[in-house]
């Protein structure tokens, strides 16, 4: 099967949590998920729903989350910057995103990346340092694969970021769903990455360096 492509440019962008009022319609499997990753970056949601899943109550306490319970209805944008329509029910998520329209908020239709104008990339966090990953929702288990492999490339065995903030002390702060290990970047990682023409690569896909260091900067 062919992958589909992305048929809209997004602008990657980082906001602040304070600054974002967001609302989610849906407090299911899916909703859960987009709140969980919303609210683990700081923000605070607002959920309409009738029902929400059990991971989400421990939020409601610490104020976190604010639960509406009830069935969706287009006033319940009011206040929000952007929107998230999470549900079931693909039908009533593109009602919702057309409310979030008529209204000039920004939304992410879960069930729809053309739909969306907002998308939630995979995300990894380090040490203050955020990974950040998406194909304009076309291949977002590839997202996943790249952050991943990013992330690897990133963090030292010892768990500190490679560079000059490794020597931060910082607790250690993840969003992606499984810790990534030190590895090595594989064929399929230097695969992905853009070629110059006449470039040489390794067996494994790396490129060759013909170039000694530039001394004292950055080449």
């Amino acid at each position: 099967m062919r992958k589909r492509e992305p048929s809209r440019a997004f602008v990657t962008l980082a906001v602040a949590a304070d600054a974002a009022a967001i609302v989610v319609i849906g407090g299911g499997v899916v909703g859960s998920r987009k709140i969980l990753s919303l609210t683990g970056q700081g923000a605070r949601v607002r959920v309409v729903a009738p029902e929400i899943a059990d991971r989400i109550r421990p939020l409601l306490a610490d104020g976190r989350v604010e639960w509406v319970r009830e069935c969706y209805r287009p006033e319940h944008l009011s206040g929000a910057r952007v929107v998230v329509a999470a549900t079931s029910d693909a039908d009533l998520n593109a009602a919702i995103a057309r409310d979030a329209r008529q209204r000039g908020l920004l939304v992410c239709n879960a069930s729809s990346a053309e739909d969306s104008d907002v998308l939630f990339p995979a995300i990894h966090k380090h040490e203050g340092a955020t990974i950040a990953v998406h194909t304009g929702g076309a291949k977002p288990r590839y997202a996943k694969q790249l952050r991943d492999e990013v992330a690897a490339l990133l963090i030292e065995p010892s768990g500190t970021l490679v560079g000059p903030a490794s020597s931060r002390s910082s607790p250690t702060s993840k969003t992606s769903s499984m810790p990534v290990p030190h590895r090595p970047p594989t064929q399929a990682f230097h695969a992905s990455l853009p070629r110059k023409p006449g470039e040489r690569v390794t067996a494994d896909g790396s490129p060759v360096d013909d170039q000694p260091e530039a001394a004292g900067g950055i080449a």
